[in-house]
């Protein structure tokens, strides 16, 4: 499966399902899709359950304080 957003495969990886129409995509992609004030599918354009936009909101916000966290990690790896 392609992700629509990014053009790239959606390997099952860091990945969300929307709930209203089954369609995959990336979680990255999507917060970015919901960023930009859209709120259908980009797949069918089904409008998007509130649940869904809250959901990866949490997700996305989860995923960027781990990145922090591995960075900070990597840095103070390279100054040993």
């Amino acid at each position: 499966m392609i992700c629509p957003i990014c053009l790239s495969v959606v390997d099952g990886s860091e990945t969300y399902t929307l709930i209203g129409c089954r369609h995959t995509l990336h979680s990255n992609c999507l917060r970015q899709w919901i960023e930009m004030n859209k709120s259908t599918c980009p797949y069918c354009r089904r409008e998007m359950l509130k649940k869904d936009k809250s959901v990866i909101a949490d997700v996305s916000d989860t995923t960027s304080d781990m990145d922090s966290d591995t960075t900070s990690d990597s840095d103070s790896d390279r100054s040993l």
